[in-house]
């Protein structure tokens, strides 16, 4: 969970989209 709270800070909104996409699929 730290990592996705690392990208939320880091990354934009359809970035972050992007990566729990990526992640997820």
């Amino acid at each position: 969970m730290a990592d996705d709270e690392i990208i939320l800070s880091e990354l934009s909104d359809d970035e972050l989209v992007q990566q729990m996409h990526d992640d997820l699929y």
